[in-house]
This record gives C-alpha cells, structure tokens and sequence, in this order.
C-alpha cells in the first residue's frame, strides 16, 4: 500500500471528527463539562517473534473528556517500553560464565522456529467522539493510532531430535528491528451502574468495543537488509522455515485485514466532588493473517486512574 493510501482513510476519519467536535462546541457553552486525568495501563504488549510477550509492564499518559450534555468528545495518550529476556524462549549456557550456547524453552519458539530478546517501545493515542443515551449506556467511536519501535536480536534454527531441545549455536543470531504505525477505526459501548450498597459515591464500569484496521505505514531491517514494510516472515509460503537470508516481505496491512475485539470492566469511586478514582482489567484481543510470523495478539492487564473536574 502506497504511503498516500495508507494515510487516507485516517484523514478522513479525523476530518469527521473534528467537524463533529465542532457542532459540539456550537452547543449552550454553560452545558460543558471538562475532565482531565491521569492513568497507567499495566497490560502486556505481544514480541512479534517466536509467539513471545512482555509480560505485565506499566505505560503511562493524560486523557481528557468533554461533554456537552450528552454528547462526549475525549482523547487518551499512552507511552511505555515492553522488555522481553532470555526466560521469555531461550535458555542460555555458560561455560567459565561465558554463553557457549543457546536453547529454546518455548513451545511457541519451537513450533516457529525462532525467537528473541528485546524491547517495544509503544505510544497509543485515540480521539473519540460519542453520546451518552444514560450514565448505564454510551456509544461512542474513535480514531486510534498505535506505533512501535521494536529493536530486537533474534535467534533461529534450534536443533531439535528425539531426546527434546538441542543446543541453538550462539552465532545464529541477528539484529532485527522494525517500526510501524498502524491506524484503527473504533466503536465503543459502555457504561457504569451505581452501588449504593458499597457507598453512595462507590460505582462498576464496563467497555466492549470492535476495532478494524484503517492502514499501516512503517519500515523494518534485518541484518543489514532493509524493507519498506515493518512486516517480513521468516517463513516460506509453503511454511517451511527460510531463515533471514529468506527473509519474506509481507508488505503493510490494508483496510480491514485485522479486527481486534475489546473488553473492560472497573470500579470507581467519587473521592471528593471534583476528583475520582477507579481501576479495571483490560483485555484486547486482535486476528491476523499470516501467522507464521505473528500469531493472534492478546493484550490483557489492570488499569488504574484519577480524574479531575474541572468545570
């Protein structure tokens, strides 16, 4: 996809959402409520490699929410690095603490026939637009922007016999690195119910939502060969194992080509008149093509935040 396509359809999404906020600011300005807050999202974040993920890891960022009566506006911002190590695939050896070799301990890693060792760095950032029909029930929908930098080392060809897990020579080993930034369209449904039992000020919240895939954008290098897509596969496409030096470019994704479902629940709790606290567990779940190289992507952890009315 051309990187003028791959823009496209966000602009567009973006367009119409700017011209819906602006209806919104043209309504009874004494009817606007404005509320910034702070949270962290401590979920874990997929390493497209051997079928690895961070485990839980905190990102941090602001939010906001306008209302004008029932209609809503809001955006949030996310940032945070996922580190994977070598517990998360690979098992190493030493010898005189020098590393002689290396082994898989993944079952993931062992099916793939790699794996690595590294970091995600991962900004999220979504705009919304909504109505609230009633504090049990609002829809809204969004534009949702994620991007990675990904730096990693990646080991491949383990040696595997009867007896289990042969030792994988530590030269089998390569830099690799990508960058991607994809574009999302997001429709949201949720609501809070109130529980007097627990406390007047005390409630539970709940979040489904859907998300398509708008476009992809980005680049990526093994070695030193270097693609114009940050998706490549180290698999041939009949699924034998090729390795880097056969190295498949598996281009960027277009419209509609990955869905990922959304889920989350919480309590919050009214401190004081303009201040609010509340937590919950997130859990996002995406399907993909080509699995050979990144398998279906599971995103899950707790939440936590403070809220802040201003006006």
């Amino acid at each position: 996809m051309e990187g003028g396509k791959t823009m496209k359809q966000p602009l567009i999404l973006a367009l119409l959402l700017s011209l819906l906020s602006s209806a919104l600011w043209a309504q009874d300005g004494s009817n606007v409520g404005i509320n910034l807050g702070l949270s962290t999202w401590i979920n874990n974040c997929d390493i497209p490699a051997g079928g690895q993920n961070s485990g839980l890891a905190p990102a941090f960022g602001p939010n906001f929410t306008l209302n004008f009566g029932k209609f809503r506006i809001g955006g949030t911002f996310y940032y945070g690095q996922f580190d994977i190590g070598a517990e998360d695939g690979v098992e190493q050896t030493k010898v005189n603490g020098i590393v002689t070799a290396v082994s898989f301990i993944d079952d993931e890693s062992l099916k793939r026939g790699f794996t690595s060792l590294g970091d995600t760095k991962r900004l999220d950032f979504t705009l919304n637009a909504g109505y609230a029909f009633n504090r049990y029930a609002a829809l809204s929908f969004s534009l949702v922007v994620n991007r990675h930098e990904v730096d990693l080392v990646t080991y491949w060809f383990p040696t595997i016999d009867s007896g289990g897990i042969g030792a994988l020579p530590i030269d089998r080993a390569v830099p690799f690195s990508y960058t991607d930034t994809q574009y999302w369209f997001g429709q949201h449904f949720g609501g809070s119910i109130p529980v007097e039992t627990v406390s007047a000020n005390f409630s539970v919240f709940y979040g489904l939502g859907l998300l398509v895939i708008l476009g992809e954008s980005g680049n990526s290098k093994i070695g030193t060969t270097e693609f114009d897509s940050p998706r490549i596969s180290y698999t041939l496409e009949e699924g034998g194992i090729a390795g880097p030096s056969g190295a498949r470019d598996l281009g960027t994704r277009p419209f509609g080509e990955n869905v990922g479902v959304t889920v989350n629940v919480g309590a919050a709790f009214q401190l004081l008149n303009n201040v609010g606290l509340y937590g919950g567990y997130n859990l996002k779940f995406f399907s993909e093509d080509e699995t050979d190289f990144i398998d279906s992507s599971k995103f899950h952890g707790p939440f936590f935040g403070i809220n802040f009315r201003v006006k």
